[in-house]
């Protein structure tokens, strides 16, 4: 642990020499020189907002600017290096391939059109100046020369490509790319030497539960080496969404058990559809995974930082956490 905190300094040092005074004061001045990880790893934003109008996400109710409006996604300010900088200027993060897990998706998707260059920029800063393993998650079509780029400037990139239905696509992420672009990334990810995972989250009760294992074949097929399941977090806004759209919401609301909801997001408790999930994965040969963090270590080929098998979330995948931990 000495010599990472050590490491940290030089590439804090490192970094300073780089940038200007105004520069560095830019990113310290950044959030993410100074907010906790969440439970999947350092949360990195290239941007904020997403156009794709999916039903059920969260997104649109962080703002009150909409997507159609032409302000969505703000682009970051901060350049690559600043980025880094601002990283390893934070307390809670930790550089290297044995640090803090890198994730971006959470608040963009951040291969569209207009972030996919400050993706990019971010990515190779990462990598030369941090190591961490590091993951994204997109619903974009990527063609063979944006994965080819993607590998080249992050070549232990995790990526996630989000499939959650085939049948009800069009009304549930009216303004996405199709399943069939999605699965053509999937397949432009694994040919450019990448370990594509499908994100199979939101699992919705009542309306996409019934086609997971049609989903996981379609992923199979396209070259994706695993699958990270997930739940449904609903709002008063989501489930008014599902509802005007014509989507039942009856299974979804039994489930909450009379929870009222609000702005805030409450978890639908789903622990059976993914273990289903979870089981038709292995049947179809896909790495089963119950969080994104595994998916992301098991890329990395390092423990996950989230301790998964020792909380219960661990599916037992090929990486075997516990037999890479450093020695203390």
């Amino acid at each position: 642990m000495l010599k990472q905190l050590e490491a940290k300094e030089q590439t804090k040092e490192k970094l300073e020499q780089l940038l200007t005074k105004e520069a560095r004061s830019r990113a310290l001045k950044d959030h993410h020189a100074y907010r906790a990880p969440r439970p999947c790893g350092m949360t990195v934003h290239p941007g904020f907002g997403c156009t794709n109008s999916c039903l059920y996400c969260y997104v649109a109710d962080m703002t009150a600017k909409k997507p159609s409006s032409g302000a969505w996604p703000i682009i970051n300010r901060l350049s690559g290096a600043e980025m880094a900088y601002a990283l390893a200027s934070n307390p809670h993060f930790l550089p290297g391939v044995m640090g803090t897990f890198i994730a971006m998706g959470a608040v963009c998707d951040p291969l569209h059109e207009k972030l996919v260059g400050k993706t990019l920029e971010y990515l190779e800063a990462f990598n030369r100046f941090l190591g961490n393993p590091t993951q994204l998650s997109t619903k974009m079509r990527v063609g063979s020369e944006l994965a080819e780029e993607l590998a080249e400037r992050s070549p232990r990139l995790s990526p996630l490509v989000t499939i959650i239905t085939l049948k009800h696509a069009s009304k549930l992420e009216p303004r996405a790319p199709p399943p069939t672009e999605r699965l053509e990334t999937i397949s432009s990810f694994r040919r450019a030497g990448l370990r594509p995972m499908l994100f199979l989250r939101p699992i919705i009760p009542g309306l996409t539960d019934g086609e997971v294992d049609e989903v996981l074949s379609a992923a199979r097929k396209a070259g994706a080496v695993g699958v990270v399941v997930g739940a449904l977090r609903a709002s008063k806004q989501i489930i008014g969404r599902l509802r005007r759209a014509g989507f039942q919401t009856d299974e979804i609301e039994r489930r909450l058990e009379g929870r009222r909801l609000g702005k805030g997001l409450v978890s639908v408790p789903s622990g059976d559809l993914k273990r289903e999930a979870l089981r038709l994965a292995r049947r179809r040969g896909l790495i089963p995974f119950a969080s994104a963090c595994c998916a992301n270590a098991y890329t990395s080929g390092v423990p996950c930082t989230g301790l998964c098998w020792l909380r219960g979330f661990c599916t037992k995948c090929p990486n075997k956490c516990w037999t890479k931990l450093p020695k203390v």
